[in-house]
């Protein structure tokens, strides 16, 4: 879903992509290695920005670029972690693999600080700082943050946190605390069975997007967190209907898009 917003952005880069899973997860890396390998042979990037889901757990990421192949090609440079201050003052205490991706980031943007108090926000630093003191922390509105300090970072690295005294390893897929999903279906959806689904989510689900293809002709990208509902007509209809879900419980969506020829994992 990711990758298709970036295709429609006029910049000049090459994306790789991992679908159904995280790089940080042992099942998948072995396949994301190969991948990355031609990436490098293949378009000799100066950098490589590596984007990870929401839910993944980067205790890890030292181990993985410590592979053979990979550690005499590529170093670490530096992590940001971005929080949705929302979000966190539910979650953010329960969820290990948050807890992880704030002991290893170097930045850490504190997101959608518009839509919490000042006291909140400062709880949340206050939190952050006693997990990790060393990390550059930002309150941020759509992660709006001075651009040049990320590529300086990578020109000049200046790790905050030694991942090296870091312990863990690759993990499997989730943590225990939640599950995710993928819907896939070729029927239109009407706009009515849409809103039903999305007015419907609960806190139990942490997150779901994806693009929806609408019996009215428009295809639509959809945005959902708890509380936050968005959606926006693509301006390139051609996406296939494709939601991909993250919570503690699984979505029935055949009950909510009745005779859908789905494809679900």
């Amino acid at each position: 879903i990711d990758g298709e917003y970036l295709q429609d952005a006029k910049f000049n880069f090459t994306l790789l992509e991992l679908n159904k899973g995280s790089v940080f997860c042992v099942c998948l890396f072995s396949g994301f290695k190969e991948m990355l390998l031609q990436l490098l042979n293949d378009a000799t990037p100066d950098l490589v920005l590596l984007e990870a889901t929401g839910i993944a757990d980067p205790i890890s990421i030292a181990q993985l670029l410590e592979d053979p192949c990979l550690r005499k090609l590529l170093y670490l440079a530096h992590i940001w972690s971005i929080i949705d201050a929302p979000r966190y003052i539910v979650m953010g205490q329960k969820t290990r693999c948050i807890r992880h991706q704030i002991e290893v980031a170097d930045t850490i943007l504190i997101n959608k600080t518009d839509l919490v108090t000042y006291l909140q926000r400062q709880e949340i630093e206050l939190y952050i700082k006693r997990m990790n003191p060393f990390a550059n922390v930002e309150h941020t509105i759509h992660c709006q943050t001075n651009t040049e300090k990320i590529v300086n970072a990578f020109v000049r690295p200046l790790p905050v946190v030694d991942k090296q005294q870091i312990k863990g390893d690759l993990t499997r897929c989730g943590d225990g605390s939640y599950q995710s999903q993928v819907f896939k279906t070729t029927q239109l959806i009407s706009e009515k069975h849409l809103y039903n689904l999305l007015q419907n989510l609960d806190e139990n689900i942490y997150r779901l997007k994806g693009y929806v293809q609408l019996d009215n002709g428009n295809c639509v990208m959809v945005q959902y967190v708890p509380g936050q509902i968005e959606v926006q007509e693509t301006s390139n209809g051609a996406h296939p209907t494709e939601l991909i879900a993250i919570g503690v419980e699984l979505i029935n969506f055949e009950s909510y898009f009745p005779g859908a020829n789905k494809k679900e994992t």
